[in-house]
């Protein structure tokens, strides 16, 4: 017999971590973080004609070059690089689903509350409350 399972919404999300421990990205002062090529796409929506030709003079392939373009052209103070990495974790916003099923239609449903959401499988083995509670509901007619 299969082990028996219950399933969550694991989550993916960036968090900060020392310097150099991670990948640098650029903060971008509203709580979000980009990555260079991102961040140039973001700024460039805010060029106008007057500082378009100090844009244009940027070194795009610095995060140095540009982050000191956001501080001191843009005025933009909150702008500076900071290192992430990925973290996954089982999300505190859901409870368990009996089925892969379910999880995956309330992620069809709800998947935008959550950071990149996906199935996690848990086992029951050795939680011998939870997998009498799954034997039953498996069996019954």
């Amino acid at each position: 017999m299969p082990t028996l399972c219950t399933g969550g919404v694991m989550e993916t999300r960036e968090v900060g971590v020392p310097d150099g421990c991670g990948d640098p990205k650029i903060y971008l002062g509203d709580g979000g973080t980009e990555d260079l090529e991102g961040a140039v796409a973001f700024i460039g929506e805010y060029i106008d004609d007057e500082i378009a030709e100090l844009w244009n003079e940027v070194d795009k392939t610095s995060m140095d070059d540009v982050v000191r373009f956001c501080n001191n052209v843009l005025k933009w103070t909150d702008v500076r690089i900071v290192s992430v990495s990925k973290k996954s974790e089982i999300s505190r916003m859901t409870g368990a689903f009996i089925t892969k099923r379910a999880c995956k239609e309330y992620i069809q449903r709800f998947g935008y509350n959550h950071s990149k959401p996906h199935t996690y499988a848990m086992t029951a083995y050795r939680n011998f409350e939870l997998e009498r509670l799954l034997k039953i509901l498996k069996t019954w007619k």
